[in-house]
């Protein structure tokens, strides 16, 4: 049966009036979802930039080291 003019608005307007459905449930589950990837991205960002500061730290003293054992050796 295919639904032609008032009929099909009726039933769209009627349905746009429905309590919450599985859909509206799978919508917000899924909204739920997006954040927490987002929550986690942000969080994964931040550890790689806080690695990296950690990383170019390191070399910095490792070199400081360098510099003073070659100092030492002379």
């Amino acid at each position: 049966m295919r639904l032609v003019g008032a009929s099909r608005h009726a039933i769209c307007s009627a349905w746009q009036t429905l309590p919450p459905t599985a859909l509206d449930r799978i919508d917000r589950a899924l909204a739920r979802i997006e954040a927490a990837v987002a929550a986690r991205d942000a969080r994964y960002a931040r550890l790689i930039e806080r690695h990296e500061t950690l990383r170019n730290r390191m070399a910095e003293a490792i070199a400081a080291l360098d510099a003073v054992l070659e100092r030492e050796a002379r």
